[in-house]
């Protein structure tokens, strides 16, 4: 394999990979890690982390959302952007719900952050029981909607959320729901379920929409109608919606 000699003061790694054609490719990731400090202010940090030559995940790999997606992909013309935080109550007072937000230039993203709840039985159905204060709450896709239920004993009656598998709220009958740990993360407004996982941090390859990008190349059967077909490169964009 080629050598890489790096004059930079940042981390840097290389692999071949194989593009559409068969052909090989030689990609070269150079990776720059800086501090943040109170003031907003940038500052390289001492430590370069190296270039991830494969996922890294919240906890077991497949049972557990993405933490950071390997560096060493095909090209990417375009920036991922992707944020690893909690909520935090204001002045650290507790509060039930705490609204979050990123904002890059004129683009803006909100989500609102429970404290724990569970699903309840009520005149209407079942529906999140009001939460608990908190002071800081994790933004992981754990607690955002999604999940599985493979309760029934049947096999064939399991099911998954393909966007979010590793999350909570679904269910293939409201009675497996009851009782259970309710989603904390949503959007301010819309259905949870029809809105999708609400959250900051990447999208695994496995999961909707990269999984059938991975496959065609083209936009996923769950896009919203009228939505553009996506060129194959957006399947390594690991950024969420």
């Amino acid at each position: 394999m080629w050598t890489l000699s790096n004059r930079t003061p940042h981390a840097a790694e290389r692999t071949w990979v194989r593009d559409k054609d068969g052909h090989h490719v030689w990609v070269v990731a150079v990776k720059a890690t800086f501090d943040l400090d109170d003031a907003g202010r940038l500052r390289p940090s001492d430590e370069q982390e190296p270039p991830l030559r494969e996922p890294v995940y919240l906890g077991e790999p497949g049972r557990s959302s993405l933490r950071y997606e390997a560096d060493l992909v095909a090209p990417k013309p375009h920036t991922d952007v992707v944020l690893q935080a909690s909520a935090h109550a204001p002045g650290g007072r507790p509060a039930p719900s705490v609204e979050v937000a990123v904002r890059i230039h004129d683009v803006d993203k909100l989500l609102v952050v429970h404290g724990e709840r569970f699903y309840r039985r009520g005149v209407l159905g079942v529906s999140p029981s009001a939460p608990k204060p908190f002071v800081s709450q994790p933004i992981t896709y754990e607690w955002a909607w999604g999940g599985t239920d493979t309760t029934d004993p049947d096999p064939r009656k399991h099911r998954a959320d393909s966007r979010n598998p590793v999350g909570r709220g679904l269910a293939t009958r409201d009675a497996h729901r009851v009782d259970q740990p309710a989603h904390r993360i949503e959007y301010p407004h819309g259905d949870p379920a029809e809105r999708g996982p609400a959250g900051f941090g990447p999208i695994a390859s496995h999961w909707s929409p990269r999984l059938e990008l991975g496959a065609s190349g083209s936009t996923p059967t769950s896009a919203p109608s009228g939505a553009l077909t996506r060129p194959p490169w957006a399947r390594w964009s690991s950024s969420p919606s």
